[in-house]
């Protein structure tokens, strides 16, 4: 947990100083280097839960380490070790990330509260309905840091306009994607994760609603960031 919180509020940092490249790079290498390690255990028949945890560990470290030298580096364009930048940058990026560690506390509640009360294999029906569920936020991710690019050269009142559409773009077509995960989501299901796990439908189709407004609220945190108000 403080892996993802550090790796959430430095990418925030590089958010907030419109480095949109760096910042796309930081949100792809933690997967990118869990599935490599993920992949050779496997080859090597070495995949058990401890040593996928591990990986996943040591693919977060990693994350860290990048992003940290990643927000080091940046200066007034010209690639070089600047504290001073660096430490304004993680100043801000912490405060504008208090709600989202809020909403990552919460979830996590969600899952403790669950176990305790109906022990580990409701929680693992409750795991893969928001390991599913959570894939319909990808759209809004990626509309926001698109927006970020278009912020240039812009005046206040036309990057708000600009929030409220791509706001608008993404509600609509998480709503849309969400209404298809509400009928086919036993289907999507038994291809992702197994047969085993078709009781976690009903959690997944309560969790939908709440995604919705969690892609719209995605993209208004993006901008909130973006234009300098924490």
């Amino acid at each position: 947990m403080p892996l993802a919180i550090a790796n959430a509020i430095l990418t925030m940092a590089l958010m907030a100083d419109k480095r949109v490249l760096p910042y796309n790079a930081s949100r792809l290498a933690g997967p990118v280097v869990y599935a490599t390690i993920v992949g050779i255990l496997w080859a090597f028949g070495d995949l058990t839960v401890s040593s996928a945890f591990y990986g996943w560990f040591a693919s977060m470290l990693a994350t860290v380490i990048a992003d940290v030298a990643m927000v080091l580096r940046q200066g007034t364009g010209i690639p070089r070790w600047n504290i001073k930048v660096a430490r304004s940058s993680v100043g801000y990026g912490l405060r504008s990330y208090v709600g989202n560690v809020a909403q990552y506390g919460t979830l996590r509640l969600d899952q403790t509260i669950l176990g305790a009360l109906a022990g580990n294999g409701a929680l693992g029906f409750y795991y893969a309905a928001v390991s599913i569920g959570e894939t319909l936020l990808y759209l809004a991710s990626n509309l926001g840091a698109a927006m970020l690019t278009q912020f240039a050269g812009r005046t206040k009142a036309e990057r708000r306009h600009l929030a409220v559409v791509t706001m608008g773009v993404s509600g609509a077509g998480t709503v849309l994607a969400a209404a298809l995960l509400f009928v086919f989501g036993k289907t999507v299901i038994i291809v992702l994760v197994g047969r085993a796990y078709i009781p976690g439908l009903t959690a997944l189709r309560l969790l939908l609603p709440g995604l919705v407004f969690m892609a719209m609220a995605q993209v208004m945190t993006g901008y909130f960031i973006a234009v300098g108000e924490a």
